[in-house]
């Protein structure tokens, strides 16, 4: 009784409570404010901008850019047209959802529920800032089937050439494709130098399938385009935090630290092992350590790997009757992925009816800003935060928010005036006066805004920490 409690019971119930947190957290959390610039630019996508010749948000980005995740954002666009903000929530839940089930099946491919619930709850908890209403968690659900499609090609030899369009459609979803073609590369390394000496020509057939990822990635409707739109990530790491070096004294980068001395410790433990397994944790610990951005990525892959050497150590140890089918189909049993499946399911079904009666996610605005903003002509532009221009691109379409968070459609020189103007660095007022700015919208207490009015800018309407001011000599809205 002990030991089915111990085995079943227990991490099924955790099991269960890790999906039913991760649907509530992106149902109940404010909603993230790039969310809002994914569902504009998903709407013009629907409304006449195609893929390979996107327009601009607004004038004041002038960089050509092709879009990155751009069926991602119609897919959220269309989420917004048929239920509105709740059902964007919704669609976030279960994506989400599916990405733990997923997460939990690749696991279970490698030990039993008793290892793969825990490992699972602790991903989340790792990965709990990175998961929003936003395309990025594609990347992370496909990166999990990408790994766990190669542990189990080094099983039983068989090369799973589905990678391939897989990853075609992995860049028409997010930017993050390279990762991958990157672990597809690596596993074939792999297996090259595990084969005996005889079959390694048989096993580099292997590299055909990263090659082949690769090749497909510039055969999208963005053409070639793709390689160039993810390099041009590397020029704006100096800009935005998500692309800075991971803060290993902040929780989530901690439990990434972790998991990671743990999958450490218990390969050392467990002996000799595959080039194969070895250098695909090598590239989740290269994940880890890269950027804020790929840290879900690592937690995820760790998780796997650490999933497959803990039942290495039951199969080697023969703790259990059950320790000799890990390295065949996997330790969990048809019972525990049933059970998983049931479980997602019903727990999206639950967030649908949740959606459907929860309180209006719409952010809370100051009740003057709407008659502000419709008193405004069309096209005028706005002076304020990154992250309130991803808001109004959204909700106030007929306004230039000039600085919202798309970062690819700014040129660098853009991007360094955007933030010389929030820091208030040197120059700003020359920035504010070329650009013709008559109006912003700021916190009241951000330091631009109270340099603004030091300028001599009015602050026609307060509340709520917000504050819109207007430049000396502007026309006044209130007025119209």
């Amino acid at each position: 009784m002990v030991t089915r409690l111990v085995r079943g019971v227990i991490p099924a119930i955790l099991l269960a409570v890790t999906l039913v947190v991760v649907a509530l957290r992106q149902l109940r959390q404010p909603i993230n404010l790039d969310t809002f610039f994914h569902l504009r630019i998903g709407q013009e996508f629907l409304h006449g901008w195609t893929p390979w010749d996107p327009g601009s948000l607004t004038p004041y980005a002038t960089r050509s850019w092709l879009p990155t995740q751009w069926l991602s954002q119609i897919v959220l666009a269309w989420a917004e047209d048929v239920g509105g903000l709740r059902g964007v929530l919704w669609l976030a839940a279960a994506v989400s959802v599916v990405y733990v089930a997923v997460l939990v099946r690749a696991c279970l491919q490698e030990a039993p529920l008793l290892v793969a619930a825990p490992l699972a709850a602790v991903t989340l908890l790792a990965s709990l800032t990175a998961l929003s209403a936003r395309p990025q968690i594609v990347s992370y659900l496909l990166a999990v089937v990408t790994l766990a499609a190669w542990l189990r090609t080094a099983r039983d030899g068989r090369l799973r050439w589905w990678l391939v369009p897989l990853t075609w459609l992995w860049v028409l979803l997010h930017g993050m494709w390279p990762v991958g073609i990157a672990t597809s590369l690596v596993a074939a390394a792999g297996l090259t130098l595990d084969a005996p000496p005889a079959q390694r020509r048989i096993r580099a057939r292997a590299f055909g399938v990263g090659l082949g990822s690769a090749l497909v990635a510039g055969l999208t409707p963005v053409g070639p385009g793709a390689y160039g739109a993810v390099l041009l990530v590397g020029s704006r790491a100096n800009y935005f935090s998500e692309w800075a070096p991971p803060d290993f004294t902040r929780f989530p980068a901690l439990a990434l630290a972790g998991l990671l001395l743990l999958t450490l410790a218990v390969r050392v433990r467990s002996g000799r092992d595959t080039w194969t397994a070895d250098l695909l944790l090598l590239t989740a610990v290269g994940w880890a350590l890269y950027s804020n951005r790929t840290t879900p990525i690592a937690t995820a892959m760790l998780a796997v790997l650490l999933a497959r050497l803990l039942g290495r150590l039951r199969t080697a140890t023969g703790t259990d009757a059950d320790a000799g089918t890990a390295g065949a189909e996997g330790a969990g049993s048809p019972r525990a992925r049933r059970m998983l499946l049931g479980g997602a399911a019903a727990t999206i079904l639950a967030a649908a009816g949740f959606a459907a009666v929860m309180p209006d996610p719409h952010p809370v605005e100051p009740d003057w800003l709407a008659p502000t903003a419709a008193a405004l002509p069309d096209g005028t532009p706005i002076l304020t935060r990154i992250e309130f221009g991803s808001y109004l691109v959204w909700a106030y379409p007929r306004l230039d928010a000039a600085f919202n968070g798309y970062a690819d459609a700014y040129t660098t020189d853009e991007l360094d005036d955007i933030f010389t103007l929030q820091d208030v660095g040197d120059g700003w007022e020359a920035i504010v006066r070329r650009d013709r700015f008559d109006y912003a919208l700021l916190p009241d207490d951000d330091a631009l805004a109270y340099n603004l009015r030091l300028a001599g800018w009015r602050v026609l309407h307060h509340s709520q920490d917000v504050e819109f001011l207007v430049r000396p000599g502007a026309p006044d809205p209130a007025a119209s």
